[in-house]
């Protein structure tokens, strides 16, 4: 009859261990989620700002990535991408400061046949953040 007991309470506590382990990996799954937070915008400007870039002239792309209230995220990669008529490429990536901003050089192309050249900076998101681009902005390209 003891054997019978103690079989009856070893069942009893290992279903209750499983139901535990399910409830305790559902919360903290939930908790994880619940620190997920949303990059909300990743933004790209050009230095020197100007109207019009001559062919061949060297400016610095820079990408900016800030979080749901607008402070920016330092220590995040930053893809930079080109496109234009000849298709698209990806430029070298940027690694945000503490003021959210990534930096890209890049040359204004020479070659006459790409003169619709659009750049986007994209932050790729982490175990933190959520992924978000910038849209695609125009390189006005002339003297």
């Amino acid at each position: 009859m003891n054997l019978v007991i103690a079989v009856k309470r070893f069942w009893l506590a290992f279903a209750l261990l499983l139901v535990l382990g399910g409830l305790s990996a559902r919360v903290l799954h939930a908790a994880a989620a619940a620190r997920q937070q949303v990059a909300t915008t990743t933004s790209i400007q050009f230095s020197p700002a100007q109207d019009r870039y001559p062919r061949g002239t060297r400016i610095t792309l820079i990408g900016t990535v800030r979080d749901c209230y607008g402070n920016g995220l330092g220590g995040k990669v930053v893809e930079f991408r080109e496109s234009s008529s000849q298709g698209q490429r990806r430029l070298p990536d940027g690694y945000t400061d503490g003021s959210g901003r990534a930096y890209c050089p890049y040359t204004v192309p020479t070659d006459p046949n790409k003169d619709n050249v659009c750049i986007q900076a994209r932050f790729t998101g982490d175990g933190t953040y959520y992924s978000s681009g910038s849209s695609w902005r125009r390189i006005p390209i002339g003297l």
